[in-house]
């Protein structure tokens, strides 16, 4: 069945246009400011000098982070989802243009405590991805308050917060730090890790004030966008009345040749013409302006949008007109989408800019080379394949069970290269112990990750003195909601949820062509009302009921089509490659085993496959995890030490003995379920 994931609107991989004027005052009841102490001394400076100021972020981002995200939701919006933030207590949220799409929708917003509210989609700005939504049900909510993104200045950090790939059930909204990279006036450009089902997140900056909502990304994991929030403050009464902002189009053609704001052509059946402007008319007035060129024209221009009706004074040969033009939109900008991309920062312009800088970089190393002692680098055939974390004194190591085939070797800190023996193997953790025959080894020191709270600086280790990565624990450690069955074999019925349907049971928008749904004969506008002998009121329902299939198992399914009931047996097929899964691929190398896991604690670091394996360090330099997945475009995911210790005792005990060390890799295996 495809609903959540599928169904995520994508970030645009296209950027903002023009700014656009102040539209009125109107505004909705918000809070200027929470109550935070002022900002510590090292945001003033373009790097921190010391742990203690990497400290003071750390801190800082600790508080801001809990403070905000109750205001942090999910919204769904027909068979799409994004995020957003409520910013109003009495509801009104911001979010990306392309997740509210056209006013008065119905939207089902996620609160980031569980809660489901209603609410309407009302208005948006096509040009710079700009959508609101406003909560209908009853109550005080809670809210961030907004900042002035006129006033944000290149480096200063920031948090983006919201739900990548989608809502999850059990996960908060997904915390990531980062850097402003530039500040365009209409775009904020960042290096807080996006993905689809983030749009229309907030971007805080360090007071924990909305400066700006996520939007799209480009395929380099530093380049992120966002759209600064004084755009939504711009448009502002038009938005809360549900209108679609597009900037005005006119629909002339300037003649070059002309000082004077002389018309070359007009389009046809632009505004202009059906307006009655001809060519080699000349403008010299728009309202109270008086135009001299076309750049004056232009700048007006600017200042106003689509349906606006405006007087122009035009001097056609020797009579002077006055003629009311009621200004259109462009054609490209019809689909909704923003079209107009600023070209991709250098390299050189921002490596000193993001968060793993060379000062933040050299910083860590200390903590660094205290656990390269207990990192190691594993190789199969030859080639690294992964690292391996020191446990034991007595040649007792811990690395990606995924990885290993053949006979695996390990190469020490010393530069020893050792044949190693797997003796414990746990797919569900994708851990195996290795054992050489060492009797000097250094294993690594833990501490527990519940001491390490969200918005906490980590550092990936791997065989150098600098860390493999630098990153932040974005959602405390969890158990996933993966049910019994690993999400790479659940059955994928093949349909599209109408979500906003008042109909008893779930109600079809539409089925993908060949799925297992189809091939069945159902069809869109069919509404189910029961999936294997149990009734079916809603999606929550219909998803906890599929999530016990797998693919390739046959399923009853009860549905209504007008006054009709019909039962049809639904072969369930493999879920197709989305388009959140290609986007999810960009700008990293992902790892063989991505989902599946009993525990997981997810940072937002950028590590290759092959540097998982290895110790994930704090501040004091000591082990929260052992990092087991570059699991997708935002998120790296570690085993905690709350998972690695019980398991290592199993593994010494004998309880994950595997059949044979030399298990082909992707082989079938047998191993005792994770308690």
């Amino acid at each position: 069945m495809r609903r959540a994931r599928p169904g995520v609107r994508w970030l645009w991989l296209m950027a903002l246009a023009l700014p656009l004027a102040w539209a009125g005052s109107a505004r909705a009841d918000t809070k200027d400011q929470l109550d935070l102490p002022p900002l510590p001394a090292v945001f003033k400076k373009l790097a921190p000098a010391s742990l203690g100021e990497l400290k003071d972020i750390q801190t800082r981002l600790q508080v801001v982070a809990k403070k905000v995200m109750p205001a942090v939701v999910n919204v769904k919006v027909g068979a799409g989802q994004g995020s957003g933030v409520i910013i109003s207590e009495d509801g009104y949220i911001l979010t990306a243009g392309h997740v509210s799409g056209a006013p008065n929708q119905k939207v089902q917003v996620t609160l980031a405590d569980g809660r489901q509210v209603k609410g309407v989609t009302l208005g948006a700005n096509r040009l710079v991805d700009s959508g609101l939504i406003k909560i209908t049900d009853k109550g005080k909510w809670p809210m961030a308050p907004q900042g002035d993104s006129a006033t944000v200045d290149k480096g200063a950090w920031v948090t983006a917060i919201g739900h990548p790939n989608g809502y999850q059930a059990g996960r908060d909204p997904v915390v990531r730090l980062g850097r402003v990279l530039e500040n365009l006036t209409v775009v904020l450009r960042t290096d807080c890790i996006l993905v689809g089902g983030d749009s229309g997140g907030p971007l805080f900056d360090m007071d924990g004030k909305v400066i700006g909502i996520h939007s799209r990304i480009m395929f380099f994991t530093h380049q992120n966008f966002h759209v600064p929030v004084n755009r939504f403050k711009d448009d502002w009464a038009r938005l809360i009345k549900g209108e679609l902002v597009t900037p005005a189009y006119l629909g002339v053609v300037r003649d070059a040749a002309a000082k004077d704001c002389k018309i070359e052509s007009v389009t046809k059946d632009a505004a202009a013409d059906k307006a009655g402007l001809k060519a080699n008319d000349v403008i010299t007035k728009v309202g109270e302006h008086k135009i001299g060129s076309f750049e004056d024209l232009k700048r007006i221009l600017d200042d106003l949008h689509s349906g606006d009706k405006v007087m122009m004074e035009v001097q056609r040969g020797e009579a002077a007109l006055n003629i009311e033009v009621t200004l259109g939109v462009r054609p490209e900008f019809k689909s909704g989408n923003p079209i107009i991309a600023p070209p991709p920062a250098p390299w050189s312009a921002v490596q000193n800019l993001i968060k793993d800088q060379p000062d933040i970089v050299k910083l860590s190393q200390p903590l660094v080379t205290k656990a390269n002692r207990s990192t190691v680098e594993v190789l199969c055939q030859g080639k690294v394949v992964a690292l391996g974390t020191v446990v034991k004194t007595d040649g007792l190591i811990l690395t990606l069970a995924s990885e290993l085939e053949g006979t695996p070797k390990v190469k020490l800190p010393d530069g020893r290269e050792l044949e190693a023996k797997v003796i414990g193997r746990e797919e569900h953790y994708n851990l195996a112990l290795l054992k050489v025959e060492a009797k000097d080894l250094i294993p690594e020191q833990w501490k527990p990750s519940k001491e390490v709270p969200v918005g906490s600086w980590v550092f990936s280790v791997g065989t150098t003195p600098t860390p493999a990565a630098v990153g932040v624990i974005g959602v405390a450690m969890r158990k996933p909601a993966y049910g019994s069955i690993p999400p790479e074999d659940k059955g994928y019925l093949g349909i599209n949820l109408d979500l906003g349907a008042s109909v008893k049971g779930v109600k079809i928008m539409d089925v993908t062509k060949g799925s297992g749904a189809d091939k069945a004969g159902v069809k869109g506008g069919d509404v189910i009302v029961g999936l294997a002998g149990k009734e079916i009121p809603n999606d929550s329902t219909l998803q906890d009921v599929l999530k016990g299939y797998k693919k390739g198992q046959t399923i009853d399914v009860k549905v209504k089509r007008g006054e009709k009931e019909l039962d049809v047996k639904v072969t369930l097929g493999p879920r197709p490659l989305s388009n959140g899964d290609k986007q999810n691929q960009m700008g990293s190398k992902l790892s063989k085993k991505k989902t599946g896991f009993p525990v997981i604690l997810t940072h937002d670091s950028v590590l290759k496959p092959e540097e998982c394996g290895g110790p994930l360090v704090d501040l004091e330099g000591k082990a929260v995890g052992i990092n087991v997945s570059r699991a997708g475009r935002t998120e790296t995911y570690a085993i905690p030490t709350e998972a690695v210790l019980p398991l290592l005792d199993e593994m010494i005990a004998g309880k994950h003995a595997p059949k044979s060390p030399a298990t082909p890799a992707g082989a079938e295996k047998t191993s005792t379920s994770p308690k």
